[in-house]
């Protein structure tokens, strides 16, 4: 059995399992991605001083209680944000899939919209695969922001270990399954660039048209443009190149220097990022990522309009 074919009782309480699973990530995250490293996790090395870690300690949950015996070297009450941390975790990616799987919360109005009366509400309806990719990577999203934000809470900064890998995976995720991307409901004469039709029943009136759920796109809710397609098209390709290009850039270190004069700054300035741009990690990183962006768009298809 598929996750689309899940009840939704069932999708929620497997969402809720693994927002468990998920939430003890992030407080692992939260306390060993910091720039000061904490022995707080269960999943994360001991506190030298702690008395030896039990196999019952990483229980979501359940865990947290046993911890308590550590009060005294990480403070009193140490272990009621990460309770709360799994508790919302689970809570929370449950009544997400209730909403976007269950209730298709992202496409149901935009279906009623477009029906214009001819069908009653709730007849129409997406492949339930379109919004479990849907929710995947929104509940994936989720991780990433909720570990920066306890990061930020306690140290105002957001570490590269949670925006760099984020967006990798994000923009690989986007080109293998662009379904995972927000769905855009439309009408159109044509095959879509990405997505699928949706049969039409017998009372809604399209006019000869195609009902469509795509992967919402940079020219949503216009038509995809051919000239910003795959190869051998070269347009799309320089924005695509370029986007990732300055992502990278941005990534290098940056200085600014202006004592000596302005053209000494933008001097000092870019040979910093020359260099880091030009050795691990980021050479890694860029090369392998504009590479990648030039596979797929040779591929074209789908995974290029998501991408």
């Amino acid at each position: 059995m598929t996750l689309a074919a899940l009840s939704v009782g069932q999708g929620m309480a497997l969402a809720a399992a693994a927002g468990l699973i998920i939430g003890a990530m992030v407080n692992w995250a939260a306390y060993w991605w910091a720039w000061n490293r904490r022995h707080i996790s269960p999943w994360s090395p001991a506190h030298p001083q702690a008395p030896p870690r039990r196999l019952a300690d990483r229980i979501p949950l359940w865990g947290w209680v046993g911890l308590r015996r550590e009060t005294a070297l990480h403070g009193k009450g140490f272990w009621i944000r990460p309770i709360i941390v799994e508790l919302l975790s689970a809570g929370g990616l449950a009544a997400l899939y209730w909403w976007e799987v269950g209730h298709q919360g992202l496409v149901a109005k935009q279906f009623d919209a477009l029906a214009a009366g001819g069908a009653p509400p709730g007849l129409l309806t997406a492949p339930a695969w379109i919004t479990v990719a849907t929710f995947a990577s929104h509940a994936l999203l989720l991780a990433f922001m909720a570990a920066a934000t306890l990061i930020d809470m306690d140290e105002k900064t957001i570490p590269d270990q949670i925006t760099v890998p984020g967006t990798l995976l994000a923009l690989l995720l986007a080109a293998a399954a662009p379904m995972s991307l927000p769905p855009h409901v439309t009408l159109s004469a044509t095959a879509p660039a990405a997505g699928v039709e949706i049969p039409l029943p017998p009372q809604v009136n399209a006019g000869g048209a195609k009902l469509l759920v795509e992967p919402l796109t940079l020219a949503a809710p216009s038509a995809w443009p051919a000239e910003l397609g795959g190869a051998p098209r070269p347009l799309g390709l320089a924005i695509g190149l370029g986007c990732y290009a300055t992502w990278c850039y941005a990534l290098a270190p940056r200085i600014w220097r202006r004592r000596r004069g302005l053209w000494f700054g933008l001097q000092v300035l870019l040979a910093r990022a020359a260099r880091e741009l030009t050795r691990g990690p980021l050479l890694w990183i860029g090369s392998a990522g504009l590479a990648a962006i030039v596979l797929v768009w040779l591929a074209g298809g789908a995974g290029w309009v998501g991408l």
